[in-house]
């Protein structure tokens, strides 16, 4: 989501572009102007789709999984929501916000896949991934074969899901889904 954000940024010299990206989730424009959208989107803790409420639920499940996911990783979370906040107030803070909150997220995850021992629960996170991803891609519109890719990376993480757990797919609902993603190609 930071780097479609951070590409909308670049983009908004046409200042109406970021109304095309609310299209892309069917939201409406409660915003009225680009600085106020990107302002929101970011630091408004009260706006669920903005970066800092969803570091603050990112950071609550987080705190409950410690013992899963380790303290080395919750601390990656503790700190995005820090810089996030100390760059609200500063310049280029949306800017600053975007460049920083990618670099800790990258810290994050490369922490999380070196401290999590259990398989399974790395998989399921790494699948949880994918799937937002694919989301994204298809919302946005991303060329087909970079949703196909992510797709498939998606499928071979799914297949490492033991069968015995609980969060096991749909198989009709994945062949469906490949249905839709191959007829686009």
């Amino acid at each position: 989501m930071l780097k479609s954000l951070e590409r909308l940024y670049d983009k908004v010299i046409d200042r109406d572009h970021y109304r095309k990206y609310l299209d892309c989730f069917g939201m409406k424009d409660i915003y009225g102007d680009f600085k106020v959208f990107f302002h929101s989107f970011i630091f408004d803790r009260n706006n669920s789709c903005s970066a800092a409420y969803n570091l603050e639920r990112a950071y609550d499940n987080g705190i409950v999984l410690r013992e899963e996911i380790s303290t080395d990783s919750l601390a990656y979370l503790q700190l995005a929501k820090d810089k996030l906040k100390s760059a609200e107030n500063t310049p280029q803070g949306l800017v600053v916000a975007l460049m920083l909150l990618e670099d800790i997220l990258y810290g994050f995850y490369g922490c999380f896949i070196d401290h999590v021992c259990n398989e399974e629960i790395r998989d399921i996170f790494l699948c949880a991934k994918s799937v937002e991803r694919v989301e994204l891609y298809i919302r946005l519109k991303y060329r087909s074969e970079k949703v196909i890719s992510e797709f498939e990376r998606m499928c071979s993480l799914l297949k490492r899901i033991p069968e015995n757990t609980p969060y096991r797919y749909n198989e009709d609902v994945l062949e469906n889904l490949m249905e839709m993603i191959y007829s686009e190609k």
